[in-house]
Formats: structure tokens, sequence, C-alpha cells
């Protein structure tokens, strides 16, 4: 059963596009296929030529608005929706994996100004924080703020929501003097705690992200990654980062599916598995490049820029050295004229890729075996 079109207050539901009255202008659905590479881009690339499939983007659906670039967002970590605000908080929009989009727009939207941070709850609904510590609820449909029962004394840095077996959650934190609080998506709430034992290091929090069961949160500043447990609040060092003179962590991503954790340094992108001694190189990386997890966890994606090209590489685990190698990549400046990649998120089986210049696309990838 399709969903059906809602008229919001200044908003559409648009089933089979982008958003009407938010999105520039908007082509009509089409594919278009990113070629096979040759063989000297295979090889420089540092594939096996011998073996494997040959990965590749198609893409699917594209739009122009040069505002998203300038908007915050954030996707969900089951790759169900992601979501779009401006910090004044005028406009929320919501867009699910397969492009359905839920746009609030107006100046008279109840929600607080200073919003600095937000997760989707559902199709209509999102969970957010702002500077001055407050956090709650919000309902694009009817345009109801539900706030939590406290405050923190510091800004909020994250909002994360996560849909479980028994209803799920809204974790709120913020990274300034590490005050969570936890509410539950069937009304339960809690108070705001503090991790207890703090945070192991006296320099800034760099990035923060929690697991998909709610159950852990990984921190990193320049030098050192540790996972808080949440069910005892302590918390673990992240063994074997390895990191070379000059390098410093960045960045940090756990998967949707399982507690792998991407660490991504000033140079390289890793990834650590709990219980292991050291964490397992997945790729050069340049400071700031974007990734993502992909297809349920099995791949993961990294933009990478160089001066006559913009690649988005597609690695995955080879079973039988237990490394991460590259499968393919596409060239999206020379297929689809994206010059740089201003975010992108992997929802479900599709990528949605913003560019700096507002382009906005939807990719689904394909192997040639």
């Amino acid at each position: 059963m399709g969903i059906p079109v809602t008229i919001f207050d200044g908003g559409l539901l648009w089933p089979n596009g982008g958003i009407k009255g938010f999105f520039e202008s908007c082509q009509s659905e089409h594919v278009e296929h990113a070629s096979r590479p040759g063989l000297a881009q295979r090889r420089s690339s540092g594939w096996d030529l011998d073996s494997g499939p040959c990965w590749r983007l198609e893409r699917a659906y594209t739009c122009e608005d040069t505002e998203l670039t300038r908007l915050p967002s954030y996707k969900r970590v089951d790759g169900q929706f992601w979501c779009f605000w401006r910090p004044d908080g005028s406009k929320v929009g919501i867009v699910a994996a397969d492009g359905n989009t839920v746009l609030s727009n107006s100046m008279s939207l109840s929600l607080p100004s200073g919003i600095s941070a937000m997760d989707i709850v559902n199709a209509h609904s999102v969970a957010f924080g702002t500077y001055d510590g407050v956090h709650g609820m919000y309902d694009l449909g009817t345009n109801r703020v539900v706030y939590a029962n406290t405050s923190f004394s510091q800004p909020i840095t994250h909002v994360w929501c996560r849909v479980t077996a028994d209803g799920g959650s809204v974790v709120t934190f913020s990274s300034h003097n590490t005050s969570i609080s936890v509410v539950g998506l069937s009304g339960v709430r809690s108070e705001t705690t503090f991790l207890r034992g703090g945070q192991p290091t006296l320099r800034p929090i760099e990035s923060v992200d929690l697991n998909a069961a709610a159950t852990k949160i990984a921190m990193c500043d320049a030098r050192n990654v540790w996972v808080h447990e949440l069910t005892s609040y302590t918390y673990q060092p992240v063994p074997g980062l390895f990191l070379q003179e000059g390098e410093f962590v960045v960045s940090l991503k756990f998967a949707s599916t399982r507690d792998s954790l991407l660490v991504a340094t000033s140079q390289r992108l890793l990834i650590y598995e709990p219980g292991t001694t050291y964490a397992v190189p997945v790729c050069n990386m340049r400071h700031g490049a974007v990734f993502e997890f992909f297809e349920e966890d099995s791949r993961i994606m990294v933009e990478q820029q160089h001066l006559y090209g913009t690649h988005m590489a597609c690695f995955a685990l080879d079973e039988h050295t237990s490394q991460w190698s590259q499968v393919g990549y596409s060239d999206v400046r020379a297929q689809f004229g994206i010059r740089k990649v201003h975010y992108f998120f992997a929802l479900r089986s599709q990528l949605h890729v913003l560019s700096d210049s507002g382009n906005y696309s939807r990719f689904t990838s394909t192997e040639d075996y």
C-alpha cells in the first residue's frame, strides 16, 4: 500500500519524487549508468583484475536545491530515514529510503530555536536537542512538541533514536560534560545522568556515536578511542590504532546491525571489531572525507576526491584474508557531474548524495561478475 499525499503546513509528502516546493528543479525518474572502468583504471585502483565483481553506481533520480548544502542533516542508524533542519526551527524535512519526503516549512512551527542535533523517530516525527540544553520530540503532522522532563546544563551535541523490540528509546548526549538522558518511546522517562568515570582524557571530545542496540557509546579525542558500556557505565579503550606521527583521530561511526566501529583518522579509515586486539585498516583516506556503512554493513563506501576525479569507492571484507579491499568505484565527477561531495547517506540499498553545488541524487549499485 502506497503512502498517500498528505498536506502539511508548508510542505508535502510527495510519494514519487522529491520535496514539492523545496527542491528548485527536479528531473524525472530515469537511470544513468556509469561505464565499467577500463583496465588502466582498475589497475591503478589496486583491484584484483583476475577475480571478483566489477562494482558501479547507477543514478535513478536527481534534483537541485542549494539550500540543502547549508542545512544540518542526520541519518537514522537503521537506514530508513535521513533528516535536515534549519537551526532556528523554521524548517524540518524527513526523507525516507525510497525518496518519499515529509516537509514541515513554516515560520509558525512550534519548535524552539537553536537546534543543535536531531534524529528521526518515524516517518513524521523527530527527536531534537538545542544549544540551551532543551530536548524533546516534534510531530511534523500536528506541529506538536513534547519536551523531556529534564534539561541539560550544557549544549546538546547528539541525539539518537533507537527502535528496538521493546519499543526503543531516544538517547540525548552532551560531549561537553558527558551527560546523558534516555527517554523511552513508550513514554517511560529517565532522569539526566552522567557517565560515571567521566571521560578518560583531558582533551576535547572529537566524536561520539551510539551503537544500534543503545548499549554502548564510543568516544574519541585526537589520540584515543574508548567505548562506554551504558549498562555498567564502565569503559574500555580501543586498542591497536597505531597512529603515525602527525596522525590524529577525527570521527567514529558504528555499524547498523552489529558493534563494528569505523575509526576515521586524518590519514586512514580503520575498523575495529569488539574483542580484537587491533583495528584493521580499510583504506587511506584524506582528512574530512565522507564514509558510510552500506548494504546492511557488508560494504563500506568512501568518498575520494582527486585532482582529476571525484570517486565513490566501495570496500568489502575478503573472507579468505579477513581484510577489507576495494571492489570498485564510480567516478561521479566524470559520469554525473558531481565535482565535490558535500555528504552522502547510505539508506538501505540506495545512496543519497548531495554535492557542494546543491545537486541531490539517489544512486543504486550493481555488480558485474
